[in-house]
């Protein structure tokens, strides 16, 4: 970063370096078809690994987690927790 004057760099590397997204000089709008999509198999759909997945990225535990940590301000965060 001291090497340039402006960067593009993805959230999970800001986070990971110990930066925050939301004190970009820009956050990007991103559009519905570029964010990051949890997808299962319908043949897999009933599975219970597959209902412990979605019910751990939907839970308040995880949003809880998230929220309260100061590096993932400006995340996009899941559509499920819209929907509470």
């Amino acid at each position: 970063m001291p090497d340039v004057d402006f960067g593009i760099i993805n959230g999970n590397y800001i986070a990971d370096a110990g930066m925050r997204i939301a004190d970009g000089l820009a956050i990007e709008d991103t559009p519905r078809e570029h964010r990051v999509i949890v997808s299962i198999l319908a043949s897999e759909l009933d599975s219970q690994w597959a209902q412990d997945v979605k019910a751990a990225y939907e839970s308040e535990a995880f949003e809880d987690f998230i929220t309260s940590e100061s590096k993932y301000d400006g995340f996009i965060l899941p559509y499920a927790w819209e929907e509470r």
